[in-house]
């Protein structure tokens, strides 16, 4: 094995995420690689998300999903933020 790193970046992230209310800021500590490959961990709502993906040298629509599908709906769970 060489000293690639392919592909792999770690990254401190926030999404401003709409909800039914209000925008909310969401802080996220997030691991990507090539293809779709993420892995989120969102210490605020105590949450690990991992995607897998083939979406090889292109782009991966899996930080939309974050930000207008799954945060919200963890989000809209909850009756206050925590």
């Amino acid at each position: 094995m060489d000293d690639s790193d392919y592909g792999l970046g770690i990254w401190h992230r926030w999404y401003g995420v709409k909800t039914a209310t209000s925008e909310r800021r969401v802080d996220t500590v997030m691991l990507s690689g090539n293809g779709g490959q993420k892995v989120y961990l969102v210490p605020s709502l105590d949450l690990v998300v991992v995607f897998t993906g083939g979406s090889f040298n292109a782009e991966s629509p899996v930080n939309a999903m974050m930000t207008e599908i799954l945060l919200p709906a963890v989000l809209s769970t909850r009756a206050t933020p925590p």
